[in-house]
């Protein structure tokens, strides 16, 4: 979902690729929360996919966002374009959620609407556009200090209970990091660095080793979901079964990671590859609409329909994740964001315009 800062960058199909594996990777997630999360095996495919999927996206979208071309205009339309897509998606979901209950006759008051953060997927867009303008206002600061200082805040904000969903601030301190390291490096850097063969072997490697790991140990690595998800304090991930939770898990919780980002990038297929490479350019889209979609699904049972005529969970969570990635990356789906996102850039644009007049 780094489509709005890779737009002012020459395209890498590389890190196109990558962006598509991660987004079908975010609807396998959701698919799976939603359905098929009391399976052990599909505990242990959400906990793989949650170690890793939006940690790398959070890397990506720092890593297009060029330190030599910050500048306060193009923060604020980047701003104003997360803040704004935020608002829009909290009012989707809650149009859908309330949409849904009127339909099947339930209880309409029970479907709340939290303007100032909660635990669903908007999160995402807000906790970029908090880094954007971190990002500028740190643009003098030593980037090393700062990443230091966002992997020490980052361990330790889990003792305070009270940081948590409002404004999303869990989830904006816990995978800071992520981002500023890629607001540290060069995309073509990184991927020169990757592109050794022996490292595509060993993010093989580590990559199966993380994913038999997962099944054989599937209620240890499940204990680990309040850390990945970046929104729980400690004592919740305690209550969840993460006995005696501090800052040493959270370490270790990062270093898996991290792990899992780097072996991502360096298994992930450089050259130029059809329809993923062009629908990695499409990730907003998907990001926008994929969850009232499985909301629907969900409502009318399809899941269960699937599995009750013979379709396992695995199948119903990877197969419908991949259909509904490719068809919501079509264009018809994609122009209305591209529209309304260079609308949103020419108010910023424009109200950028009238206070330098003004001054």
């Amino acid at each position: 979902m780094g489509d709005v800062v890779a737009q002012s960058h020459e395209r890498i199909a590389y890190y196109d690729n990558v962006k598509f594996v991660l987004i079908v990777l975010v609807v396998i997630g959701h698919i799976i929360d939603l359905c098929a999360i009391s399976h052990p095996g599909a505990k242990s495919l959400f906990v793989f996919i949650y170690s890793f999927h939006m940690p790398l996206f959070l890397f990506i979208s720092g890593l297009f966002l060029s330190r030599e071309r910050l500048t306060g205009q193009k923060t604020l339309e980047r701003v104003v374009q997360m803040v704004a897509l935020g608002f829009l998606l909290k009012v989707l979901l809650f149009a859908t959620y309330y949409a849904i209950a009127v339909i099947q006759g339930g209880d309409t008051s029970a479907v709340k609407f939290t303007l100032l953060g909660d635990g669903s997927i908007p999160w995402y867009l807000f906790a970029l556009a908090a880094f954007y303008t971190l990002s500028w206002v740190l643009h003098r600061a030593n980037v090393w200090i700062v990443l230091a200082g966002s992997l020490v805040v980052g361990m330790l904000v889990g003792y305070d209970s009270s940081i948590s969903d409002y404004l999303y601030l869990s989830r904006i301190v816990v995978f800071l990091p992520f981002f500023w390291l890629g607001h540290m490096l060069n995309p073509a850097r990184v991927e020169r660095a990757l592109a050794y063969p022996w490292l595509r072997v060993v993010g093989v490697v580590v990559i199966v080793a993380f994913a038999v790991l997962c099944l054989v140990r599937v209620g240890d690595a499940y204990h680990f979901r309040p850390l990945f998800t970046g929104r729980n304090s400690f004592e919740n991930a305690i209550k969840a079964g993460l006995v005696g939770c501090s800052w040493m898990h959270r370490g270790v919780a990062y270093v898996i990671s991290a792990t899992m980002c780097a072996s991502v990038l360096a298994v992930v297929p450089r050259r130029r590859i059809a329809l993923v490479s062009e629908f990695g350019t499409r990730t907003l889209a998907v990001y926008m609409l994929h969850f009232p979609v499985l909301c629907a699904l969900h409502a009318c049972d399809a899941y269960g329909f699937l599995m009750a005529h013979g379709i396992s969970w695995p199948f119903v969570c990877i197969g419908l994740g991949v259909i509904i990635t490719v068809v919501l990356s079509l264009p018809v789906f994609s122009k209305p964001f591209s529209w309304l996102g260079a609308q949103l850039r020419g108010v910023a644009h424009a109200s950028a315009g009238v206070r330098t007049t003004a001054a």
